[in-house]
């Protein structure tokens, strides 16, 4: 049996909220996972909770409902 290897991207966010500069990170399996969504100058619904959950939808506002999960690397 061949070996195989796995890759694991990582994608850093940097995103302002309640005037606090909030550093988030993501691993993902796959490099076209759902994780371009966060675009410079949009406002999302988030809640921390231990992480950041982030609020979006695929594909515009009358798209599918997505939670994307961060890991919170800096506050400032």
């Amino acid at each position: 049996m061949p070996s195989r290897t796995n890759a694991v991207y990582r994608f850093t966010e940097v995103v302002t909220a309640n005037g606090l500069t909030y550093t988030l990170s993501r691993t993902a399996r796959w490099r076209w996972n759902s994780m371009d969504w966060l675009t410079d100058g949009e406002s999302f619904p988030a809640e921390i909770k231990g992480h950041m959950f982030i609020t979006a939808r695929k594909g515009g506002n009358q798209g599918k409902k997505e939670i994307f999960k961060y890991d919170i690397a800096d506050i400032r």
